[in-house]
């Protein structure tokens, strides 16, 4: 009996330190996800017309987003060549020689691309028509 009583009343002991835990912690305020203020700043970058900017807050968008490799690995993965080729013409804007002086860049094609394959898009709480992930089995209608 001394043992089964040692045991509810450790039982007991922690059943109340995590009620206590749990009231303590109060909700937080939503803040929205980190890739989604660098998605943004990526488009805005574009508007610009600033290639660095681009170039830094895409590098960020996808760090955040959890991608571990090369920003052409991940337009390959997320969107295919058009995307890809994309990020290679802005990475060479930026770090080829000779091609700071021609002229203006324009963000549009990058901005394009990016909206095509999906960057910036948000989704409402509660829309079932958003999934998360893609279906687990093709249907033989597709």
């Amino acid at each position: 009996p001394a043992v089964a009583a040692f045991c509810a009343l450790g039982w007991l002991i922690t059943s109340a330190l995590w009620w206590a835990r749990s009231r303590k912690n109060e909700p937080q305020v939503h803040q929205a996800p980190k890739s989604v203020t660098e998605a943004k700043s990526v488009f805005d970058a574009c508007r610009r017309g600033d290639p660095s900017a681009a170039l830094a807050s895409l590098r960020a968008y996808v760090r955040a987003s959890g991608f571990r490799g090369t920003l052409e690995d991940w337009a390959l993965a997320i969107a295919g060549p058009e995307l890809s080729q994309e990020v290679c013409l802005l990475e060479s804007r930026c770090f080829a020689r000779g091609t700071a002086d021609q002229g203006a860049w324009s963000g549009t094609e990058l901005a394009a691309a990016l909206k095509k394959a999906g960057l910036g898009k948000t989704t409402k709480t509660g829309d079932s028509s958003a999934q998360a992930l893609p279906p687990l089995y093709l249907s033989r209608n597709s």
